[in-house]
């Protein structure tokens, strides 16, 4: 979901409100973070928008390739409020399980 409305993106509008029926669809949402980059202000503005539907939302903190460091890292998304930060690496696959457990979950 982008949230910048820069002229030269004419088609955001519309991607913005296709994403926001597809949240109202679903039973579940990811939202996915980088873990190398930190927590920056728009995964705190997406958090914010995630926060306000009505639908469950886990928060996976990626690039986290390392079990001890990205445990490090994905510490640093609890101030998004958005609950447990589970910290996975994309090309590793660590973490998976627990994310799908996570998705999973009532």
């Amino acid at each position: 979901l982008v949230f910048d409305d820069d002229a030269e993106h004419v088609f955001m509008p519309q991607i913005r409100q296709q994403a926001i029926v597809a949240l109202r669809d679903a039973a579940v949402a990811l939202l996915v973070v980088d873990g190398q980059a930190g927590c920056t202000p728009l995964d705190t503005d997406i958090a914010d928008f995630m926060r306000r539907q009505r639908v469950k939302c886990v928060l996976a903190v990626n690039k986290c390739e390392s079990e001890k460091t990205g445990e490090l890292q994905a510490a640093d998304f609890w101030q998004l409020g958005m609950g447990t930060p589970h910290p996975v690496s994309g090309i590793h696959g660590t973490g998976m399980g627990e994310l799908m457990d996570a998705l999973t979950a009532p």
